[in-house]
């Protein structure tokens, strides 16, 4: 959504009577069990978990333990008809108001002016203390678009001073310095912006939601990520000493077919030619604990997994022994200096859940990022999601459950992007790293999950005299799993 298209959406909702502030726009705060409403982006019910549309922050402000009795975290919510008690403005006036409405502060919250919870007295009786057409409490304060005037230094040229910001704010215009009625304009720009939600004034955003959006400002990637991902992935890819050359595997791409819908098989042989399983699966690499996990899964959607001893124990062994390699050890520092981890323990924990940790698609516990991603799941008896490894597609072809149809695409260094019927059920375009070690993928991948999310992100590895382009996709699943991570081939 770019910005016009936001400041399109902005204008509907304020014409529709809703409330327009970023926060009403992509947050739950104060907006906990609201009833559907399809006039926001991103919803803050329990059902939004099924319908995979909650907004980011649904589980970071609890709305899984809010109450349909209490306005706690509540007070921007719906009218909801089918319950006793209400957290609109018209509750007073209907006598239908929850018990809290007044004591955590409702009335106020809803006018955009006080956010500081619970007062001691059912009835406010005294004004907030910052004030939408005044300068007091707000002296030097950022450009506030719910305010109907402002107290920042740029005020006078933009002519939208409140009435007392000279008199409040004096310091703020010194006498000596001469005054210009032409202030820089700064809404072009990332400055001093980084990590702020929605805010339709500026021309373009700085938060992680711009890359899926699409307005994103110029500055962004410069000034807001700290992370430069053509270096951090060419040391990376510098660092995978697991890399498997084509010394010990071989494939025949065959048939070509650019039109990925068409399910019509145009290979008639294997995708492997040949795959030495002595060397690939030495113990000293990452390969045969990787090899291990897919089959602790049950591949149809929409039923439950259950692990065993074993399956754990499987998995703490892989982790192990990826976060013995470079790979790993490289990617927690980057993160952990980019401010997103205190520590490499931290950043393992992190891993852990949100690529092993089960979630719902079609059931409870019936997925996982590990699954989806790296094993496959079947979304149905024609239908295959996910699946994106090349080794399970050597393991699956290998055991005759895995027929290789074609290929839409390829690019150095062995991108290809297949097309495989995997027990009967159609995957018509799945991209592939062929060659790579787990801990690779799993360090781009968790990577763009955290920096990147639910975006696009195009990045060039380079290695000695040559250099690579990549894009990887990744999405979020229920805030904190997994959805999907891939190369776009």
């Amino acid at each position: 959504m770019g910005f016009y298209s936001v400041a399109r959406f902005l204008l509907i909702l304020s014409l529709a009577g809703y409330a327009t502030s970023q926060e009403d726009l992509l947050s739950c705060r104060h907006r906990c069990l609201n009833v559907y409403n399809n006039q926001y982006p991103c919803q803050c019910n329990k059902e939004c978990i099924d319908y995979e549309n909650c907004c980011s922050d649904y589980f970071t402000e609890e709305c899984d333990k809010a109450s349909y009795d209490s306005c706690e975290n509540r007070c921007k919510v719906d009218y909801d008809y089918s319950e006793d008690c209400q957290c609109t403005d018209e509750c007073d006036d209907n006598d239908n108001c929850c018990s809290d409405f007044f004591s955590l502060g409702c009335p106020a919250i809803q006018d955009g002016v006080y956010t500081s919870g619970p007062t001691t007295s059912p009835t406010p009786t005294t004004p907030p203390v910052m004030s939408p057409d005044s300068c007091a409490g707000r002296c030097g304060s950022k450009y506030n678009s719910t305010a109907l005037c402002q107290c920042d230094t740029y005020c006078l040229g933009f002519n939208d001073c409140c009435y007392d910001v000279k008199t409040r704010c004096s310091n703020l215009f010194p006498t000596d310095a001469p005054q210009t009625t032409t202030p820089v304009d700064l809404r072009g720009t990332c400055t001093d912006r980084c990590g702020e939600g929605l805010d339709s004034y500026y021309y373009c955003q700085c938060n992680s939601a711009c890359l899926t959006y699409d307005d994103c400002c110029d500055d962004y990637q410069e000034l807001c990520v700290p992370i430069n991902f053509d270096e951090l992935m060419s040391e990376l890819w510098v660092a995978d000493v697991n890399r498997i050359s084509e010394q010990y595997y071989s494939t025949d791409y065959q048939g070509y077919k650019p039109d990925y819908n068409d399910p019509t098989d145009i290979s008639n042989d294997n995708l492997f030619t040949s795959f030495d399983e002595s060397y690939i699966y030495d113990e000293s690499r990452t390969f045969e604990s990787f090899r291990k996990l897919c089959d602790n899964y049950e591949p149809a959607q929409g039923i439950p997994e259950d692990d065993t001893l074993l399956d754990i124990r499987e998995v703490e062994d892989f982790l192990d022994i990826i976060f013995e390699t470079e790979v790993i050890n490289i990617t927690a520092q980057a993160l952990i200096d980019a401010g997103e981890f205190a520590t490499v323990a931290e950043f393992r924990a992190k891993l852990k859940e949100m690529w092993f940790d089960h979630y719902r698609r079609n059931a409870d516990y019936d997925s996982s990022g590990f699954e989806h991603v790296f094993c496959g799941e079947l979304k149905t008896s024609s239908s295959v999601n996910g699946f994106h490894n090349w080794i399970v597609l050597y393991e699956r072809e290998k055991a005759g459950e895995l027929n290789y149809h074609s290929y839409a695409n390829e690019f150095e260094p062995k991108q290809l992007s297949a097309q495989f019927s995997w027990n009967g059920a159609m995957k018509s375009r799945s991209g592939i790293l062929l060659g790579v070690s787990p801990e690779f993928e799993f360090a781009v991948f968790t990577t763009m999950w955290i920096m990147q999310p639910n975006s696009v992100t195009a990045f060039t590895v380079t290695d000695g005299d040559n250099s690579y382009n990549f894009q990887v996709q990744a999405y979020v699943q229920n805030g904190k799993y997994v959805g999907t991570c891939y190369f776009i081939v």
